[in-house]
């Protein structure tokens, strides 16, 4: 039986850019917590900086970090968004291939 391809769900959109989840093992009800990708068809098996997949860990630094490891998944997702808006707005991207764009 054929597989179809269903894309990712949106974690976040800054100034046009969408950014979607990543799922372990392309498993649509096991997102991952620190992979994103600046394309709807990200994979687990991309590393960092492939195929539009990141880790926001390996992004440059924003804001209280400690948020980042905050008990309330809701701070820690606004530090997760405000850290990838950062690498957004100051260009971490742009030397990657800029289909996103």
């Amino acid at each position: 039986m054929p597989l179809d391809t269903v894309p990712a769900d949106e974690f976040m959109n800054h100034n046009g850019v969408p950014v979607y989840h990543v799922y372990r093992h392309d498993n649509m009800s096991d997102p991952l917590d620190c992979w994103f990708s600046l394309w709807d068809w990200g994979s687990d098996e991309d590393p960092h900086g492939i195929n539009g997949c990141f880790d926001y860990r390996e992004l440059p630094p924003f804001g209280d970090e400690e948020k980042e490891n905050s008990d309330d998944k809701e701070e820690q997702q606004k530090y997760k968004q405000a850290r990838i808006a950062n690498a957004i707005d100051t260009g971490h991207f742009d030397d990657w291939d800029d289909s996103w764009k």
